[in-house]
Parts: C-alpha cells; structure tokens; sequence
C-alpha cells in the first residue's frame, strides 16, 4: 500500500505541469517571505528613529518613563505617513512599539 502511493507520487513529480506549479508555489513563498522581512526591517528602522526621537523629546521637555510615549507614536506615525502615504495600521503600530520596548530595556 505505501509502495502504490508513493509511485503515484513519484510519478506526479514527473509532470512537467506539477513541477512548474511547485516551482510557481515556491517563489510565492519566497517572495512572501521577502516583503515581510523588507516591511518589518523597514518599520524596525522608523520605530528607532521615533525612540530616538521621544528620547531627545525627554530631555527637551523633561519628559519621564510613559510621557514619551506620545513624541514616539506621534513621530513614527509622521514618519510613516511620508514614506507610505497612508496612516499605520494597528499591526504597524504594535511592530513598532515592541521595538521602543526593546529599546527602553536595552538602554535602561
């Protein structure tokens, strides 16, 4: 029995069409996979920037711990809006504030 299915296999492997519909099904995956890590290391660099951004903000305004949290968003959402023209979706944000997270535990 797991003789047959695996000729069977075996030979739809051998299907030109088959072989063509993985390869097509592969570089979807592929490319998937390159737009996510290009995104997420694309709304990483804004998040740093907004951190550091909040953090000058803080010692401007003398700003402490929570308080800057509003220059942060409110310079990540500006920086987004000019790179993609749109306001950040729920999922922008929350990438983004678990960066300004990793921060804040880095440097203090």
């Amino acid at each position: 029995m797991f003789e047959t299915v695996l000729n069977f296999i075996i030979s739809l492997l051998l299907i030109p069409q088959v072989q063509a519909l993985i390869v097509i099904v592969l570089l979807a995956i592929i490319g998937w996979m390159i737009q996510r890590w290009a995104w997420t290391r694309h709304v990483v660099s804004l998040a740093l920037g907004a951190y550091e951004y909040a953090e000058e903000q803080g010692l401007v305004q003398n700003l402490r711990g929570y308080q800057k949290f509003d220059p942060f968003m409110d310079n990540f959402t500006k920086e987004f809006r000019s790179q993609y023209g749109r306001d950040p979706t729920p999922k922008d944000r929350a990438k983004a504030v678990e960066v300004m997270e990793k921060e804040v535990k880095k440097t203090h």
